[in-house]
């Protein structure tokens, strides 16, 4: 969702038209957006590149119906919407909320969108090129998606999960401060770590059978 009307213009459609885009013609998809002035809205826009879910992109042009770009600091990829009472399939895959980064915090859009079904230890083969699968946790509910990673090395400070490199998770040093930790599958008989031992976090990291920890 790239906050911008540019090339969205034709006939509206409503936040309800987003999961199952019914309120657009043909060559055009409904996305949500935020007005030049801040506000929320939908609209009809152009669907340039058939980008499909997981695709790099720039904008929500280049995402197919019913897909919108989502944008961190270091890229986009191409998010389904969801309906809350439908959920997404897939282990790791959950249908979360849609917030618009505002000053000073995030803007609820009452929108919904599917994370990825991907592996943390195997971001290679279950995401995009230059892509990075990395945990979250929507309430109590950890969750996988595929991001844009950045390149902070494992060891180095960092504020989110995306500033880390493919394979590492920004994770709390129990002093307050973050740092990059190398992702490690806690369940397993012997947990790889490069350096460290292979550590739970919070709750637990759960997805499916398998239990993720980082390396401290």
């Amino acid at each position: 969702m790239d906050g911008s009307t540019t090339e969205n213009s034709g006939p509206d459609c409503t936040q309800a038209d987003l999961v199952n885009q019914t309120g657009c013609p043909d060559g055009r998809a409904c996305t949500l957006l935020r007005s030049p002035q801040g506000a929320l809205e939908t609209q009809c826009r152009v669907i340039r590149v058939e980008g499909a879910a997981g695709a790099v992109c720039r904008s929500d042009t280049e995402c197919a119906g019913g897909l919108f770009c989502f944008i961190n600091s270091a890229g986009g990829t191409c998010r389904p919407y969801c309906d809350q009472s439908t959920g997404c399939s897939g282990d790791g895959s959950a249908c979360i909320s849609l917030q618009f980064a505002s000053d000073g915090g995030s803007t609820d859009t009452g929108a919904f969108y599917c994370t990825d079904v991907c592996d943390p230890l195997d971001s290679e083969n279950t995401c995009e090129h230059g892509q990075g699968c990395s945990v979250g946790v929507n309430g109590a509910m950890p969750f996988t998606q595929c991001l844009v990673q950045g390149d902070t090395p494992i060891g180095s400070a960092c504020t989110l999960d995306n500033d880390c490199m493919v394979g590492a998770l920004c994770a709390s040093s129990g002093a307050g401060d973050s740092t990059c930790r190398q992702i490690c599958e806690l369940s397993a008989s012997s947990p790889v770590c490069a350096e460290g031992t292979c550590t739970g976090v919070g709750a637990g990291l759960v997805i499916g059978a398998v239990e993720y920890g980082v390396c401290i």
